[in-house]
């Protein structure tokens, strides 16, 4: 198991657990391979643009990364580190980013 799929927000806006384990069980594995490989950059200190990640315009200390049409990652800035978060369908992402 990698460190991307254990991280988990804590946020009332969250998915479930048992969403996001169900999300990346759906997964195909190219996007399993991006995401996993956008957190082993992440980790060894890559920037987050180099990577494809843009910031959310409403909540610049989050980053999106799109793991295809359908799949983004969230990750969350905190001091200097940018720490994954969890995997959301295209419409999923609609819903959180309209949530915050």
């Amino acid at each position: 198991m990698t460190r991307c799929q254990t991280r988990k927000i804590q946020n009332p806006h969250d998915p479930t657990p048992e969403t996001e384990a169900k999300t990346w069980k759906a997964l195909p594995y190219p996007h399993k391979e991006r995401a996993v490989n956008i957190c082993d950059g992440l980790l060894s200190g890559r920037t987050y643009r180099s990577l494809g990640g843009r910031k959310l315009v409403r909540r610049p200390e989050i980053i999106r990364f799109c793991l295809g049409k359908r799949y983004r990652l969230i990750c969350a800035r905190k001091s200097k580190r940018i720490i994954p978060l969890m995997i959301l369908t295209h419409e999923r992402y609609n819903k959180f980013y309209k949530s915050i």
